[in-house]
């Protein structure tokens, strides 16, 4: 147990700073103050915090000529602040999910991140049935191709939205079409159907971070993308001090109404850590194989918000 003393955080730069009393690699206390504190200290005066970032991480292959690929595509990731990733699952079949799922499984055996499963299939395989799949092997999110608007009426929605009711499922579309004005087409019936039938929807976020809408929705918030009670540890250090040259450090602005101009989406943290280890400590980057822990979620849509979880408007389909 360790004390993280008199840290801003990112987006509170206004509020006073805040303590973190750190256990196992999860925050059991916050405080602005812990003065009568005399276990082991860690003092954050010119750094600010940020929460680990979630982001997207391509399909790995378990043969031993990729694990180099493996390897940079997760220093990357670290590099802009990532704790944690979501690896999807590709199928063409309903029959090879179960075993597609363990083979992606074990190709994330040597992550260093904390990871997420997902599944990845074409749109004509958005069944109940694979609703039932996803719900058995505690699958919260599914990627679904579509290539053309005829394949969205094709969609068993009205059964899907039963089963969504005890394991809601975030969908995202991935629209395969190069005629123009479909695919503007295509999202718009999309989130027509999906706010009808109160199905959870994310877009792509590609090479971005996940936000912590998409993350409510799934399930991982608060464990995962927030410094809260009970959250995981993971976290971004940002020097508050910028050095140019042989130049002495300059202050990065803050202001009095506690903005700042520091670009943390676009900035290198110094500092990464995942739970009790730092993955990469300013130029150093390390990777740990075997450190990520699969994280499964057993109740998606954990403190959603009223406003993420109403649909914007009751569509007539």
């Amino acid at each position: 147990m360790y004390l993280l003393n008199h840290i801003h955080k990112h987006d509170c730069l206004e509020r006073p700073a805040r303590s973190y009393l750190i256990k196992e690699g999860k925050i059991t206390y916050i405080n602005t103050s812990m003065a009568r504190w005399i276990g082991k200290t860690s003092n954050g005066t010119g750094l600010t915090i940020a929460e680990g970032a979630i982001y997207t991480m391509t399909s790995p292959c378990s043969s031993k000529q990729s694990f180099s690929a493996f390897k940079e595509q997760q220093v990357n990731l670290i590099k802009k602040g990532g704790t944690s990733c979501i690896s999807f699952a590709a199928v063409q079949y309903e029959r090879e999910i179960v075993a597609a799922v363990k083979k992606q499984k074990h190709a994330m055996a040597n992550s260093t991140l904390d990871y997420v499963l997902g599944l990845e299939l074409p749109i004509h395989l958005l069944r109940p049935t694979v609703a039932s799949i996803c719900k058995r092997l505690l699958i919260p999110v599914i990627k679904v191709h579509i290539n053309s608007v005829e394949q969205l009426y094709q969609v068993q929605w009205e059964h899907i939205s039963y089963l969504q009711l005890t394991y809601p499922l975030v969908l995202i579309p991935v629209f395969k079409t190069t005629v123009k004005g479909e695919r503007s087409q295509m999202k718009e019936l999309w989130d027509q159907y999906c706010t009808h039938y109160r199905l959870q929807t994310e877009d792509d976020p590609a090479n971005e971070k996940w936000s912590k809408t998409a993350l409510q929705k799934m399930g991982l918030f608060p464990v995962k993308g927030e410094l809260l009670v009970s959250s995981d540890f993971d976290y971004q250090l940002f020097n508050n001090y910028e050095r140019k040259s042989n130049q002495p450090p300059k202050k990065q602005g803050f202001f009095l109404d506690g903005k700042t101009d520091l670009d943390y989406d676009k900035r290198e943290p110094a500092i990464v850590a995942l739970r009790d280890r730092a993955l990469k400590v300013n130029l150093d980057t390390c990777f740990y194989p075997g450190y990520g822990r699969q994280i499964e979620v057993t109740t998606p849509r954990r403190f959603l918000t009223i406003h993420a979880a109403a649909p914007v408007s009751s569509a007539i389909l």
